[in-house]
């Protein structure tokens, strides 16, 4: 499964622990792509459920 940065801001709309996860990565990093993708990585990879809501975001 590759990052698709569309996908990840539709999963964060819709899933209020990753976009509070992607909004204080983004303040520290100072990138906000950067920051989803370590979020991608994290919490979509490797778990069956988010991978299932990614693939439908």
């Amino acid at each position: 499964m590759e990052f698709n940065l569309k996908k990840m801001k539709n999963l964060a709309k819709k899933d209020l622990l990753i976009k509070r996860m992607v909004d204080d990565l983004a303040r520290k990093l100072g990138s906000e792509e950067e920051a989803y993708r370590i979020v991608f990585n994290s919490e979509v990879l490797g778990d069956s459920i988010m991978e299932e809501q990614y693939k439908n975001a």
